[in-house]
């Protein structure tokens, strides 16, 4: 299933090696504001458009999964 992960500036060097340890270093990181929690909505939904893009090619750029067993 495609995935994205959003993370924050400060929590970007933990989020790559995170993927990696986890052997998943393709998988695809959306950066967001720092910090979101004081953010109104109409900000949100500013950095929502502004982000949307970013989420569409990420998901549109993995690759399928292969399945392991054959398909009846």
């Amino acid at each position: 299933m495609p995935t994205v992960t959003f993370v924050s500036p400060p929590f970007r060097v933990l989020a790559m090696r995170r993927r990696e340890s986890q052997g998943v270093p393709e998988l695809p990181l959306v950066w967001v504001v720092h910090p979101m929690m004081n953010l109104l909505p109409p900000q949100i939904e500013e950095l929502a458009d502004k982000i949307l893009p970013d989420v569409i090619n990420a998901v549109i750029a993995q690759p399928s999964p292969v399945r392991k067993e054959a398909v009846a």
